[in-house]
């Protein structure tokens, strides 16, 4: 049903809704960083983070989920290791680690995992709410692809003009 029966979740809210994340995929979570927004990134990626010197590109979940874009004011940010790759994941608030007990976890109906690309791997009942298990590695797959395409972009960039601005100061 999925692959985190039975393990450590991450629970987190976007409004009302609440989602699970394996906690494998979790490195840390801390408030939503300052951003540097990327030219050319899609509205659902808010920017990129420095993170003690790691440049994390950091995506608002509520948007590349359709929703309209909350405050970010109060917001946090779950800084996830998904294929090999960091990337951070912009959220309402992060509420709690449980365990999901096989029997907790259903199926989610074939239309939310066809929406979500497979991403959305079942839905558990946990203190009488429903949570939506997700996979973020296959739900930000092309998010993750699209931000380190447009931070390999920007780092040329910046290198091309540091590098124009020496050889105006060496002439």
């Amino acid at each position: 049903m999925s692959a985190v029966a039975g393990n450590q979740v991450v629970i987190f809210a976007l409004g009302d809704d609440r989602f699970a994340v394996d906690v494998g995929q979790v490195r840390e979570v801390l408030r939503t960083p300052p951003l540097t927004r990327l030219p050319g990134a899609p509205e659902y990626v808010r920017g990129v983070a420095n993170l003690r010197g790691e440049v994390v590109p950091v995506v608002d979940l509520r948007v590349k989920l359709g929703e309209p874009e909350g405050d970010h004011e109060d917001t946090r940010v779950v800084v996830c290791e998904l294929e090999g790759e960091v990337i951070g994941i912009e959220v309402d608030e992060v509420q709690e680690v449980a365990t999901l007990d096989p029997e907790q976890i259903h199926p989610a109906p074939r239309r939310w995992v066809e929406q979500s690309q497979q991403a959305v791997t079942g839905i558990a009942r946990l203190d009488e709410e429903l949570i939506l298990v997700v996979d973020l590695a296959r739900l930000l797959k092309t998010d993750l692809e699209i931000s380190l395409e447009a931070l390999r972009q920007a780092r040329e960039e910046a290198g091309e003009a540091v590098t124009a601005a020496e050889g105006d100061q060496q002439a």
